[in-house]
């Protein structure tokens, strides 16, 4: 055993000074225990050791998803990721064929046009009807078989738009809501599926005034349920809705004098679309109420407009997009409201909702129904979400 002589002293550096970090209260180790202190002693090694089976799976399952989306041959990519003591992907799982992995995960992935990487026909053409599908029960389907109107003022979904009233304030409109299948009689694909379709919505639709503390202006409820058919290109709608308006509590007190309106209105819907071929829509409806006793409420509306769009799924690049919608209403001597929407939208792939981000101009009645006579120019920016 070598010692050390005697006028050579061993000298070991000063370790460092770890108070400052003790006080903040920052210890790496410190946190590594905290995970760990709950597991039994015996077990750390199994749990560690299933830590890092883990670790490694996700970082395979993501080299094999970006090889079969970009084309790849995947057990090469796959291999290129494993670490050099691995020589082969025979280590890691059984061998498989490049062509089964890619049938493997092509249930998972989408189509390569979905994601840009060609310009491949659409998978779904859908002004030919449905004839080879078979139409089955379905509950709780994917997707909808009459979409709600992009430019719709009143239409159930998720948005919110900051709008500058000509010659006033801004004002901060949001739509928290959705729509969403119970049950079909059609074809089970998601994107332009055919059948009957059974829906519910609901929608709470609120105005806040940013310039007044946020305070809210008024609010509308809207619940329905809608009943929908589709083949080919053309779409029906028949639904039932309910819809009342509430202002604010602080605009109340604020404004002791405003004459409030009880506004309420259950009506009938019937409704008609159609689509000449993947990128446009027209569409036409007539509402009948049949309760209409409070707040200036008259039976009859008409709506109609049209959208340019594409109807298939968009990728990550999306797609500009255009809506125009006329809303009609007796209870404002057959006067209403003109919205107009463009900007760019994102369609999905699994689901077919769709993301928007873009332009509005509203030039028309007030869309509060508690403020129905009031005439209104409106326009700035906004997202929207629909299902």
């Amino acid at each position: 055993m070598t010692r050390n002589p005697p006028d050579l002293p061993v000298t070991r550096p000063e370790p460092p000074d770890l108070a400052p970090f003790r006080a903040s209260g920052y210890s790496s180790a410190g946190r590594f225990r905290t995970r760990t202190s709950t597991i039994p002693r015996r077990w750390r090694g199994c749990y560690f050791r299933i830590d890092r089976i883990l670790r490694q799976s996700i970082a395979m399952a993501g080299v094999l998803w970006i090889a079969v989306w970009g084309g790849l041959d995947a057990p090469a990519a796959l291999a290129q990721a494993l670490p050099p003591a691995l020589d082969s992907i025979d280590s890691v799982i059984p061998p498989l064929a490049a062509e089964d992995l890619k049938n493997l995960v092509s249930d998972f992935a989408p189509p390569p046009d979905v994601m840009g990487f060609s310009t491949a026909s659409p998978a779904v053409v859908f002004h030919e009807p449905a004839v080879d599908e078979p139409w089955r029960w379905q509950l709780l389907p994917d997707g909808l078989l009459y979409k709600s109107y992009a430019a719709g003022e009143r239409e159930p979904r998720l948005s919110t738009a900051f709008l500058q009233e000509s010659g006033g304030d801004i004002l901060w409109d949001s739509a928290l809501g959705g729509r969403m299948g119970i049950v079909r009689y059609g074809t089970d694909r998601t994107i332009q599926p055919e059948g009957w379709q059974l829906d519910v919505e609901g929608a709470a639709f609120v105005r806040l005034l940013p310039q007044d503390e946020r305070d809210v202006n008024a609010v509308d409820f809207r619940a329905g349920v809608p009943l929908t058919y589709r083949a080919g290109p053309w779409q029906y709608k028949f639904a039932y809705y309910h819809i009342s308006s509430h202002l604010g509590d602080e605009f109340l007190l604020k404004n002791p004098d405003f004459v409030r309106l009880n506004y309420s209105r259950d009506a009938l819907v019937a409704g008609v679309g159609y689509l000449p071929n993947d990128h446009w829509r027209l569409y036409f409806e007539v509402g009948w109420a049949v309760i209409y006793t409070s707040g200036g409420a008259e039976p009859w509306e008409i709506q109609t407009g049209l959208e340019y769009g594409t109807q298939q799924p968009t990728g990550i690049q999306g797609a500009p997009y255009f809506a125009l919608n006329i809303h009609l209403r007796e209870e404002v001597n057959w006067g209403g409201s003109l919205n107009l929407l463009a900007g760019w939208q994102w369609r999905g792939y699994r689901a077919d909702h769709t993301f928007r981000a873009g332009f509005q101009y509203y030039n028309g009645k007030n869309a509060q129904y508690s403020l129905l006579q009031d005439n209104q120019v409106l326009y700035g920016l906004g997202i929207r979400y629909d299902y």
